[in-house]
C-alpha cells in the first residue's frame, strides 16, 4: 500500500513539475520585459536629448536644416520649452506651488503666494500646464518610436517620467507617493 502510495505521489510530482516550472519563469520573463521597456524609454528620450542638441548644433553652424517629421519636431519642441520654462517649474516646485505626479505630470498646489497674488497663481498654472503639455507630447512621441510599445504601455513611459523627474528634484520638493499621499523628496542618506 505504502509503494502505491509512493508511486501516485510520483506521479502527482511528475505531472505537476511543468506547471510550477512554467509559473516561474513567467514571472521572470515579466520582470525582464519591464526592465526592457524601461531601458527602451530611458533611451528614446536621451536620443531626444541627442537630437535637440544636434539641431542646435547644425542651427549654431549655419548648416541647412535636414527635414525633421512633424512628430519628431513637436517632440523637439516640447523639449526645447521645457529647458526654456525650467527655472520657472523650479521656482514652482521651490515654493511647493508644484509637485509631481504619479502620471510624470505637474500637480498645482495652492500655497500663501498663490492665495494672495492672482497674477502669479495665473503665471503658475499657465506654466504648469505648458510644462504638462509638453512631458506629455515628450511621452507620446517616445512610444511612437518604440517598436516594442504601444499605446497600452503609456503607464509605464509615465512612470519613467515621474521616476526621471522625482530624481532631478531637489529635496524638498512635493511629491505623490504610490499610495497617492503626497510627500515631500527627503535629503538623501549620507
Amino acid at each position: 500500500m505504502q509503494r502505491k502510495g509512493r508511486w501516485i505521489g510520483l506521479v502527482v510530482l511528475l505531472l505537476g513539475l511543468p506547471f510550477v516550472t512554467n509559473c516561474i519563469s513567467l514571472k521572470m520573463v515579466s520582470v525582464d520585459q519591464k526592465t526592457e521597456l524601461e531601458n527602451q524609454i530611458l533611451g528614446s528620450i536621451g536620443e531626444l536629448q541627442k537630437d535637440l542638441a544636434m539641431t542646435a548644433s547644425v542651427r549654431g553652424d549655419g548648416q541647412k536644416e535636414k527635414a525633421i517629421p512633424d512628430a519628431h519636431r513637436e517632440a523637439l519642441m516640447a523639449m526645447m520649452n521645457r529647458q526654456f520654462n525650467l527655472d520657472d517649474v523650479n521656482d514652482l516646485k521651490a515654493r511647493q506651488a508644484a509637485g509631481e505626479n504619479l502620471k510624470g505630470l505637474l500637480t498645482f498646489f495652492e500655497n500663501e503666494r498663490t492665495r494672495n497674488d492672482p497674477n502669479y497663481k495665473a503665471l503658475a498654472k499657465r506654466i504648469i500646464e505648458a510644462e504638462n503639455k509638453d512631458r506629455t507630447v515628450i511621452m507620446r512621441r517616445v512610444l511612437s518610436i518604440n517598436p516594442n510599445l504601444t499605446d497600452k504601455d503609456f503607464p509605464i513611459v509615465q512612470n519613467m517620467m515621474y521616476k526621471l523627474n522625482v530624481q532631478g528634484s531637489p529635496p524638498g520638493v512635493k511629491i505623490q507617493k504610490e499610495s497617492g499621499e503626497w510627500d515631500t523628496k527627503p535629503k538623501p542618506v549620507e
